[in-house]
């Protein structure tokens, strides 16, 4: 079993951290638009990330013996040395090349590069030009990922 959780390096300590009555205002415009239309938007107890709330996940991981476990959003050394104090393997999925070599540097396994062909959320590079850069450097396997329609587009 493999789980994903975000480490965001500026994610609040706690949770108690979280102002969630302090919303964007296209945030609170679109709470409006949407309660408009007869839906209610209330807030949720998984509302917000925190280190704390990662810790937990993490600590969950261990109880039920996952074996990978993906991060995206950051891979801190603590989390990788704790994965790994449990027989848990590491991913880390990255966007830029500075993010990969922060992953490898903190203990990865596997570093999984995604460009901008995969939902544009991870950054601006494309996905060739990015693994490109990070196969010069890397010292654990990179996997591709986002872009890629099929295998001979891979294929060499």
């Amino acid at each position: 079993m493999c789980v994903d959780i975000g480490f965001p390096a500026r994610a609040p300590k706690e949770l108690s951290e979280v102002k969630l009555d302090d919303l964007p205002g296209p945030i609170k415009q679109l709470q409006g638009e949407v309660e408009a239309l007869g839906v209610k938007v209330a807030p949720v107890d998984d509302q917000a990330m925190s280190m704390d709330d990662a810790k937990a996940k993490l600590e969950i991981c261990f109880r039920h013996k996952v074996e990978v476990v993906a991060c995206a959003l950051g891979t801190p050394k603590w989390a990788v040395d704790a994965c790994h104090e449990h027989g848990v393997k590491v991913i880390s999925v990255v966007g830029k090349a500075a993010h990969a070599r922060s992953a490898i540097r903190n203990g990865a396994d596997v570093v999984v590069v995604q460009g901008t062909e995969g939902g544009g959320h991870t950054g601006d590079v494309g996905l060739i030009t990015l693994l490109a850069e990070v196969i010069e450097f890397a010292t654990v396997p990179v996997v591709a990922a986002g872009g890629i329609v099929n295998g001979a587009q891979t294929d060499g």
